[in-house]
Formats: structure tokens, sequence, C-alpha cells
């Protein structure tokens, strides 16, 4: 593991030369003029160790590029297929569509024609109660008419003047009439005592 760190920092190290190589020259110090930064060395078994992971990882990146070509070349194979299955999911889709609009426009024309019937039935009602108050309103009109009449014809022995008042009560005290009576249970009447005379 530790020869695997190592592969890897001199990965980084030839990396960090190429990146420096790259730059813009600088200037180096005196001290580091001449120096020279030489790869560490490894034994026999590390450089094994770090080749086979090389090798390692340039496999598991093949592998996984050829898988990803796998998938496409399917794709394409099955581009024909879907291309198919597209068309009659839309087919579907476009059929439920024209069968919902159907459906739609019947449930709208039984809503419209429900909502005319209990409209002339709500008309059929006002007209109703219209024609029954007007009757009512008819028979309130002619019991006044009655009335008035029957009120005009009692009119007819009103008095009018003082001197039809004075005969009405001159007529009123010649009739005397006897109200002091007494009723049995058996319903027999018994009249009181007529006065001869009254004083006013």
């Amino acid at each position: 593991m530790l020869s695997f760190f190592k592969c890897l920092n001199f990965k980084n190290e030839i990396n960090h030369q190429k990146r420096f190589i790259a730059r813009k020259v600088r200037k180096v110090g005196k001290t580091k003029l001449f120096r020279v930064n030489m790869p560490p060395q490894y034994t026999d078994k590390e450089n094994k160790m770090i080749w086979n992971n090389i090798f390692e990882y340039r496999t598991q990146v093949k592998s996984i590029r050829n898988y990803f070509e796998m998938i496409e070349n399917d794709k394409k194979l099955r581009g024909g297929k879907d291309d198919m299955e597209r068309q009659i999911r839309e087919t579907e889709i476009t059929r439920l569509i024209c069968e919902n609009d159907k459906e739609n426009e019947r449930i709208s024309k039984l809503r419209e024609q429900k909502m005319l019937e209990e409209w002339m039935e709500k008309q059929e009602q006002e007209i109703q109660t219209f024609l029954e108050e007007k009757d009512k309103t008819l028979i309130r009109l002619e019991n006044a008419d009655r009335k008035i009449e029957e009120l005009q014809a009692k009119s007819v022995n009103f008095v009018t003047n003082m001197e039809d008042l004075d005969k009405l009560i001159e007529k009123s005290l010649s009739n005397i009439v006897d109200h002091n009576f007494a009723l049995t249970p058996d319903g027999e009447k018994i009249m009181g005592d007529i006065p001869s005379k009254l004083n006013y």
C-alpha cells in the first residue's frame, strides 16, 4: 500500500515537472541552480506493484468504455422499436383525448338540458305563484266591493240631519222594548215588568 502512494507521488512529481516546464521560466536561486530533483528509487517489488496498479486502472477504464459503447449500440439497435412504441403511445393518447372530449361534450349537453329544464320549471312555478296571488287579490277586491255595497245599503237609514234625529228619538220613546227578562234551564223566557213611564 505504501508503494502505491509512492507511485502516486511519483506521478504527481512528473505532472508537476510537466506543468513547471509549460510555465514561464523563472529565475532560479543560486543555491538551487545546479540542484537536480531525482525521482525516488523503488525496489523491483514496488515497481511491479506500481505497474500492476497501472494495468488494473487501464483495464477498468477500458471495461467501462466498452460497457458504455455496448449501451450505445443497444440504443441504436432498439431505436426503431422505441419509435414504434412511442407512436403507439401517442396514438393511444390521442384516442383517449378524443374520447375524453366526446364525454365532456355529452356531459355538457346533459348539464345544459338539465339547467334549461330547471329554469323552465322555475318559470312555471313563478307564473303559478303570480296567478294565485292575482286570484287572491281579485277575491279580496270582490270582498271589499261587497262590504262597500253593504255599507252603502245600510247608510240609507243613517241620520243625516237634526229633524230626522228628533223623529227617531220620538219613535223610540213611543215603542218601548223590554229587555228585562230571564231564561230558565229549559229555555223558557220570563218577562219582567214594563215601566209605564220613563223619566229622562
